[in-house]
C-alpha cells in the first residue's frame, strides 16, 4: 500500500472573506486523499468576518489562527508553518483556485526529489472580461509572462520534460508553491529583506535556497487560477507596481548582486557615463521622458479614447505598457532618493 506524505495547505489572508472561500473550495475538489492534507488559514488583522466562517464545513481539516493586527503575509506565512507538523508545506495565496490535481503534482514532485522547490503554473483570470486591460493583462499581452531576457531564464537538466522544467530562482512566487517542512525551516523561512510590504520576499527565498543548492521546478501539471485583485483597473495596476517598485531599491541594496536578474529595473536608475553603454543611455533618456507626469497624462487620455471605441488595437497594449513602466520608474526613483536620504 503506497504512503502518502502529511500536507499542510498554509493560507494567509486578510479581509477577502469571499476570495477565501472560492480558494478552500477549490481544495475540497483535490484528488489528493482528504485524510492527507488539512488546510491551516491565517488571518492577518482581518475585519470582514472571516473569523466567523463555518471552518467544519470542508472535507478537510482547516486549522484558523487569528494574527493580533495587521503584520503582512509573509509573518502569515511563517507562523502557519510553525504550527504545522506535515511533511510537506504549501503555501498558496487566498485570491488562487486550485485545479483539482494541483496538490497530486505538487506533493509528487517535493516528495521526489532533495533540495527542491515546486512552483505551480499559475493562470492569471480576470474578474471582469469586459475590462480591456484585465483582458489583455491576463492573456499576457501587456508584459509576456517568463520571457524578460534572464539568461538562463529556464534552466533545462536532469529532470526537465513536458510535464514541468527547471527555474531561475527569479521566479520564485508564493502564490502556490510546495516544499519539504524541513527544507523551509532549515533555509530560514521566509524573510522581509525590504520592511515593508511588497517586500520581495518570494525573491528573497528563491535566491537563498539557490544558494544553498535547492533548484525551483515549475509544474505544468500543477495549474491553479489567480485572480489578482490589482488587475481590477490599470490604476491599481500601476499603484501596486509603484510600490513593489519603490520596495526594489531597499531590495537591491541588500542583494546589489540581483540588479543584472531582474532586466525590468535596468534602464530606470541614474544615468551613469562612465559605466552605461550608449544603448542603455538612450534606454534611460527615452525611459524619463516617457515617464514624465506629461507623457503619462496624455497616453492615459489615449487610453481612454481606444478602450472605448478601439479596444482591440495593439496600440493599447504598448500604451498600458508603457504607462505600468513609468510608475514603476517612478516608484523605483523615490525609493532610490529616500535610501540616499537616509543616508545624508
Amino acid at each position: 500500500m503506497e504512503t502518502r506524505p502529511t500536507v499542510s495547505v498554509i493560507i494567509p489572508t486578510h479581509n477577502r472573506k469571499d476570495s477565501l472561500l472560492h480558494s478552500l473550495d477549490s481544495l475540497s475538489r483535490q484528488t489528493f486523499p482528504v485524510d492527507c492534507y488539512e488546510v491551516i488559514v491565517v488571518d492577518d488583522g482581518s475585519t470582514d468576518g472571516t473569523e466567523h466562517l463555518v471552518w467544519d464545513a470542508f472535507p478537510f481539516l482547516v486549522r484558523y489562527y487569528q494574527q493580533e493586527e495587521n503584520t503582512g503575509a509573509t509573518k502569515a506565512r511563517n507562523t502557519g508553518a510553525c504550527y504545522s507538523s506535515a511533511e510537506i508545506l504549501v503555501f498558496m495565496d487566498d485570491d488562487i483556485v486550485a485545479t483539482p490535481g494541483m496538490l497530486v503534482y505538487l506533493v509528487q514532485k517535493v516528495s521526489n526529489f532533495e533540495q527542491i522547490i515546486v512552483l505551480a503554473t499559475l493562470v492569471l483570470r480576470p474578474d471582469d472580461t469586459t475590462n480591456p486591460f484585465a483582458v489583455m493583462y491576463s492573456s499576457g499581452a501587456v508584459f509576456p509572462r517568463d520571457t524578460d531576457n534572464i539568461k538562463p531564464a529556464v534552466y533545462r537538466g536532469p529532470g526537465s520534460d513536458q510535464d514541468g522544467c527547471f527555474v531561475h530562482f527569479t521566479k520564485c512566487q508564493t502564490g502556490v508553491l510546495g516544499i519539504r517542512r524541513q527544507d523551509f525551516h532549515a533555509l530560514g523561512m521566509f524573510q522581509d529583506p525590504t520592511g515593508g510590504w511588497p517586500n520581495w520576499d518570494d525573491v528573497d527565498f528563491g535566491y537563498r535556497a539557490h544558494l544553498q543548492g535547492f533548484r525551483l521546478w515549475r509544474s505544468h501539471r500543477a495549474i491553479a487560477y489567480h485572480y489578482d485583485y490589482s488587475l481590477e483597473s490599470l490604476e491599481s495596476s500601476c499603484k501596486r507596481l509603484e510600490r513593489a517598485s519603490r520596495s526594489a531599491a531597499r531590495f537591491f541594496t541588500r542583494y546589489p548582486e540581483l540588479a543584472q536578474s531582474l532586466p525590468s529595473y535596468h534602464d530606470k536608475g541614474p544615468m551613469s557615463f562612465s559605466t552605461d553603454s550608449p544603448s542603455l543611455l538612450r534606454r534611460k533618456i527615452l525611459r524619463r521622458l516617457v515617464s514624465s507626469p506629461l507623457s503619462v497624462a496624455a497616453m492615459k487620455q489615449l487610453t481612454h479614447v481606444l478602450e472605448k471605441y478601439r479596444p482591440g488595437l495593439f496600440l493599447l497594449v504598448l500604451l498600458y505598457r508603457w504607462i505600468i513602466s513609468a510608475y514603476m520608474y517612478k516608484g523605483y526613483r523615490r525609493g532610490l532618493r529616500e535610501l540616499a536620504e537616509a543616508k545624508a
